[in-house]
This record gives C-alpha cells, structure tokens and sequence, in this order.
C-alpha cells in the first residue's frame, strides 16, 4: 500500500517545496467537441470560447519530465486567464515567487501576476524572443486574499514548468522522482 500525502496525483512530482500541483500537467484531458472545455487536473482553464489548449511531450532541452501546454487564442480573445485550482498558504508565510517557463513568437505573450499587499503585483512579460524564457515574480502577498497566482495569456504560447515556492527562495521548477520529493509512503 502506498499513501502519499502531497495530493499531486502525477507519478512525477515537482520540486518538495513547490506548492502547485501537478506542475508536470499530467492527466491533461482535450476538448472533445464544441462547448466541452479541456481539463488539467490541479488548474483552472478558460471556458473553450476563450481560446484552445494541446499537450506536446516533455522539451528535452529544459525540463525532460514535463510536458508543454500550447495554449491557442479564439480569435476574439485579448487574454486568458491560467491559474491553480488550489493553494494551501501557510501561516508562516507571507512571501512568495513564481513564474513558469514560455516560449511564444509575440512579445508580450505571457506575465504572471499575484495579489500583493498594495494590490496587483506583475512581472515583466515574456520577450517574444521565440526562445524559452522564464516569466516571474516575487513578492509580499495578501495574507487575507492569498497570492492568487494567475498566468495572463495574451497570444499563442507554449508554457511548462510552473513554480511556486513561498519565502524568499527564487522558484526552481524541475521533476524529481516520487521517492526523492519527499512524499511519505
């Protein structure tokens, strides 16, 4: 019997001190017709007239255990909006960074953003180098609201690895083996 306590639900799990969940986007479900929205076990999608979303296998350059998320625009849509489904903050805590890695042909592509103490709180967004970059912030949060940490998509992107760490500690996305995260089995 195996128990593990960090409710993550992959086979790969991410760094032990990243707080998001399942930051490899495994259990990744496509729309499979109109109006059926695609979902990503651990985060919030936008509904499908937003924009469409794809899974591509793991870049070997970066990080060779998590995949990539193709995020695609309706035509429509200025920016959507990619956020966790859950966070547990913990009291002792009132810091955090976070980013993800991007890589988009459009400058601009995709900033982060949190609730911080005097309000919103943005990184830089990502260059449109067509290279991949990564999007970040750090900062106090709002200890009655909580960070909110969201993804704003602004054009077509490739996004993987998030990261979320809390304290001053810079995030460090990367896979490690279930065994070594240390999760309690």
């Amino acid at each position: 019997r195996v128990v593990t306590l960090t409710h993550k639900g992959t086979s790969v799990a991410p760094h032990a001190s990243d707080a998001f969940h399942n930051t490899a986007f495994h259990g990744f479900v496509p729309q499979e017709g109109p109006g059926d929205a695609a979902v990503l076990p651990g985060w919030m999608l936008p509904q499908p007239d937003a924009g469409s979303f794809a899974l591509s296998p793991a870049t070997a350059g970066l990080y060779p255990d998590y995949r990539v998320l193709n995020v695609t625009l309706a035509p429509s849509t200025t920016q959507l909006e990619i956020s966790p489904s859950s966070l547990q903050i913990p009291a002792a805590h009132g810091m955090c960074s976070f980013g993800v890695y991007v890589r988009s042909g459009s400058p601009g592509a995709v900033s982060v953003t949190m609730r911080s103490r005097g309000g919103g709180m943005v990184s830089s967004h990502y260059s449109g180098a067509g290279e991949w970059q990564f999007v970040g912030s750090s900062g106090l949060f709002d200890r009655s609201t909580g960070p909110q940490p969201t993804f704003d998509v602004y054009s077509n992107a490739e996004i993987t690895a998030p990261s979320f760490l809390f304290g001053s500690v810079p995030p460090t996305p990367g896979a490690e083996l279930l065994s070594a995260s240390g999760a309690k089995m």
